[in-house]
């Protein structure tokens, strides 16, 4: 994952925004930040729809963590209608 982050072109104190649950790639997001210098903003995957232009228009995080299953996609399609551009979206799962 940290290959591919930086090959997305992540460099230190960028913000990555994960909305992960309870889970293994949870726990690599986090060693992959602190091995990179990333910021790592954490967002409860349960309130996506609520947090998400919250949290982004406080925060320019250069690109997003989030499961691949149709619930959290939907959701994040409710959300990001009226987000700042956000470079890459990493699905994983």
């Amino acid at each position: 994952m940290s290959i591919a982050l930086m090959e997305l072109g992540f460099e230190q104190n960028d913000c990555l925004y994960v909305t992960l649950p309870n889970c293994s790639q949870s726990a690599i997001s986090i060693y992959v930040c602190a091995k990179l210098g990333l910021i790592k903003v954490y967002g409860d995957p349960n309130n996506i729809p609520s947090e998400l232009p919250a949290v982004l228009s406080r925060v320019e995080c250069k690109g997003i963590v989030m499961l691949a299953d149709e619930m959290t996609i939907e959701k994040f399609r409710e959300a990001s209608k009226n987000l700042p551009s956000i470079k890459h979206i990493i699905l994983v799962g």
